[in-house]
């Protein structure tokens, strides 16, 4: 996916920091989730269009660690071993992928 939008990436990676970082109580991990599904859904379409040689697997490490989070973070409302486990996982997936996914600034020339 050459050129991948910067702020859906930014957005899953805030979301998966918040997810990470829960301090506690259910919002943070649930608005983290928001977060998470929202950048996942406006790299869908460009994703359907196919990637490029060479783009790698980040999409779906992407897409797979916000199903995990997206599991995980209600889970961890009634099993919280459990499903803090699975929200961390994916959480830790998504900011992976981000880092894998996220276009590097070239040099002007």
């Amino acid at each position: 996916m050459a050129g991948a939008p910067r702020v859906p990436l930014a957005l899953s990676a805030l979301g998966a920091v918040l997810a990470l970082l829960d301090p506690g109580e259910p919002v943070g991990g649930l608005v983290g989730l928001g977060l998470m599904l929202a950048g996942a859904a406006a790299l869908a379409p460009r994703r359907r269009a196919g990637a490029a040689v060479g783009d790698g697997d980040w999409p779906r490490l992407l897409l797979a660690g916000t199903a995990l989070a997206a599991v995980g973070i209600p889970l961890a409302l009634v099993v919280e071993t459990l499903g803090g486990l699975l929200a961390a996982v994916g959480a830790a997936a998504v900011i992976a992928a981000v880092a894998l996914g996220f276009p590097e600034r070239r040099a002007a020339g």
